[in-house]
């Protein structure tokens, strides 16, 4: 038998010992970041199991400190290709187990915020609710905004966009609606994957705390909540499944903490809804997700937080026999056909995005002053 095997034929036990040894490697160099991989195993019960392993693995390879070659080998390649800063790439943000929930800025501070330069007052009534906390915040921070309340060319308004990838698309049909030398300015952030539930995948409120403390942007805009249909672990170490009213409440405290976050740092925040996607089961997670956004949203002012909903972004180009919220791809427009949603069947298009935020650009227009009103440039 063994003198009929060819030369590049290997043995089960082989194989095995072989899987085995690279399993050992990759435990002993990788250490910590093991845990990431596992992370993603949809199953909570299995992930459990393999993440104690990797626990246990992890200790050793730190114990040894042999955990150190691949992040050192991976820092000096990120820096050589100048990799470092870019948002994609960085750590700060990316994978950071054990910190789901970045500290908050506390509500009264005893010194300026660095982007605005302003003390935020407590208010006259020392009961007064969150909602009129807040809104006495987003008075001082217009009254005592260095910058001139009427946007123009020089002075244009500063809209900083977040969220998953979806903001890609909408994002870039934001940009091309404001146009070039436009008195509206747009800035983009798009983290594929991300949600509000896995923080441990990318935590948001880190990012934001830094990002808006950097600069003062007049706007912000919200879109998460594309990859949110999952059960979770609570603080206690419970499961808690997704759709269950625990789930609900559990789910609005973490987009609470994303939104309040935001108004310590901005006047007001824009919050965009779920797309109609094409897969119907997607379709029915999405809508859910939808409808707890849209229930939360309503808790707070709507000169705080404006709710833009996608339900019917083209609206325009329906004819009185299709039906409402029925998903789009292609649709007419100034006498040629346009792709509006990608081959998935879930992302929009740059033309897409074009169309589904002019809702938004125009309450931009009315919600803010300008010295000569923006003009949407459609494609």
């Amino acid at each position: 038998m063994f003198a009929l095997r060819k030369k590049d034929a290997y043995s089960t036990n082989e194989v095995m010992i072989t899987v085995i040894l690279i399993s050992l490697f990759l435990i002993i160099f990788c250490g910590k970041s093991l845990w990431v991989p596992a992370s993603r195993i949809k199953n909570l019960y299995v992930r459990a199991i393999v993440l104690s392993l990797t626990d246990a693995g992890s200790s050793f390879a730190s114990s040894t400190k042999l955990d150190l070659w691949v992040p050192f080998i991976r820092e000096k390649y990120l820096s050589f290709t100048g990799l470092s800063t870019h948002s994609s790439w960085d750590t700060r943000y990316f994978n950071r187990r054990n910190t789901t929930d970045a500290p908050l800025l506390p509500l009264y501070q005893d010194k300026p915020i660095a982007s605005h330069e302003i003390i935020i007052p407590k208010t006259e009534n020392p009961e007064a609710t969150l909602d009129e906390t807040k809104e006495v915040v987003s008075k001082t921070f217009s009254s005592n905004s260095p910058r001139s309340l009427i946007h123009s060319l020089e002075n244009p308004l500063q809209v900083y966009m977040f969220g998953d990838s979806q903001v890609f698309s909408l994002g870039s049909g934001l940009s091309r609606l404001a146009g070039k030398n436009s008195p509206i300015d747009v800035d983009f952030l798009a983290i594929h994957s991300s949600g509000f539930i896995r923080g441990d995948y990318y935590n948001w409120p880190l990012k934001l705390a830094d990002t808006l403390s950097e600069v003062p942007y007049d706007a912000v805009v919200m879109m998460l909540g594309m990859n949110d249909w999952q059960s979770f672990w609570n603080n206690k170490g419970e499961i808690l499944k997704k759709g269950s009213p625990e789930w609900i409440e559990a789910y609005k405290d973490k987009c609470r903490t994303l939104i309040d976050l935001v108004l310590l740092h901005a006047p007001r925040l824009y919050w965009i809804g779920m797309p109609i996607v094409n897969n119907p089961i997607y379709a029915e997670s999405l809508s859910f997700i939808d409808s707890v956004q849209e229930y939360l949203a309503a808790e707070y002012s709507p000169n705080l937080v404006t709710r833009i909903s996608l339900k019917n972004p083209f609206n325009f180009s329906k004819t009185p026999t299709e039906k409402p919220n029925e998903f789009i791809s292609t649709i007419e427009y100034g006498g040629k056909q346009l792709v509006v949603m990608g081959g998935d069947g879930s992302h929009f298009t740059v033309e897409g995005g074009q169309f589904a935020m002019l809702p938004l650009f125009n309450r931009l227009s009315s919600d803010f002053m300008f010295s000569i009103m923006p003009v949407a440039s459609l494609p």
